[in-house]
C-alpha cells in the first residue's frame, strides 16, 4: 500500500477508530463507541496481515505513516482497546521504538 494511503487511513480509520475510542474513554467525547471499536477492529486486521509481511507500513523502511499510526496505537489501550489478538502489530510497536532519536510518551504532572 502506497504512503498516501496510509497516511488517509490515519485521517479516516485512525481518527474515527482508536483516536475516537480514546476520546469517549478519557474524554467523554460525544461519540459512538461501538463505531468507534468495529472501526478499530477492521483498521488493525488489516494493519496486522500488512506487518506480517512487511516490516513497516508504506515502504521497505520507516516514513511519517509509521508515526502517524504509532502515537494512536500505543495509547489504545487507554481507549478500552487490546492489541493482544495482534502480535505482529505489538512487535511493531517496538520496531518504531527502536528507531534512533525515538522519545516515549511521559504523562504530563498534574498542575
Amino acid at each position: 500500500m502506497q504512503l498516501w494511503l496510509w497516511l488517509g487511513k490515519a485521517a479516516g480509520e485512525i481518527r474515527y477508530g482508536p483516536d475516537s475510542a480514546r476520546l469517549i474513554k478519557l474524554f467523554g467525547a460525544d461519540e459512538d463507541y461501538d463505531f468507534a471499536s468495529k472501526v478499530a477492529t477492521r483498521l488493525l486486521s488489516l494493519m496486522e496481515q500488512h506487518i506480517h509481511t512487511c516490516k513497516w507500513l508504506a515502504s521497505s523502511f520507516s516514513t511519517i505513516a509509521n508515526v502517524a499510526f504509532y502515537v494512536y496505537l500505543a495509547a489504545a489501550h487507554e481507549g478500552g482497546l487490546s492489541l493482544r489478538s495482534y502480535p505482529e502489530i505489538t512487535v511493531w510497536l517496538r520496531r518504531v521504538e527502536s528507531l534512533p532519536g525515538f522519545v516515549p510518551f511521559t504523562k504530563p504532572e498534574k498542575i
